[in-house]
């Protein structure tokens, strides 16, 4: 998915479609994705009514600045989680099993490109999914991971998207406990994002 976003910088008008029906309908042959990148809505939308599909009008947006896309919020060139998303973070109740805990490291891994250290801080709540079995014990380190990650959810930056055409800067970190790394850019305003 974040091949898809990147192919975004500098896009500034947006289009979403939502087909009816449409669920697992389309297969795209891995390799042939570009096929579906379009240069007009219309060109879409005669595409769609050429092989009988529909849209639903109702959950389409049209020529707008900004659009919500799979739990993110796209606008020109940047990226952000979405509020309602980062709302569902803030309101998780604590854990008390394992697999609360999957569940909650599920869905916050799928935001983990703007929480800085994730796996660091993911690593006390991480842990207590590798227990061997027994009584789920919720420990003070996966309190702290747990209510830092909401804070950081929180305060989640806005990401922007990369420019093919400027160089990348690579920064890399690593720790017994993890290892991560960042992708940078200069742009114009000389900052590194």
């Amino acid at each position: 998915m974040s091949s898809a976003f990147e192919l975004l910088q500098g896009a500034t008008i947006f289009t979403k479609l939502d087909l009816r029906n449409a669920y697992h309908l389309v297969r795209i042959k891995e390799g042939d994705e570009w096929k579906t990148a379009f240069n007009t809505p219309t060109v879409v939308l005669q595409r769609l009514l050429e092989n009988h599909l529909f849209v639903k009008p109702e959950k389409c947006e049209f020529h707008v600045s900004e659009v919500s896309f799979l739990g993110f919020i796209l606008s020109k060139g940047s990226l952000l989680t979405d509020p309602k998303k980062t709302q569902v973070v803030r309101d998780w109740p604590q854990p008390s099993s394992v697999k609360e805990v999957q569940r909650f490291i599920g869905f916050a891994n799928f935001y983990r490109k703007f929480i800085r250290n994730f796996s660091a801080v993911a690593g006390p709540m991480t842990d207590l999914t590798k227990r061997k079995p027994g009584p789920f014990k919720w420990s003070p380190e996966a309190e702290r991971a747990f209510c830092e990650l909401k804070v950081r959810f929180s305060s989640a930056p806005i990401l922007t998207l990369p420019d093919p055409s400027l160089p990348f800067v690579v920064e890399v970190d690593a720790s017994e406990a993890a290892v991560g790394a960042v992708l940078s850019q200069r742009p114009a305003d000389g900052k590194l994002h």
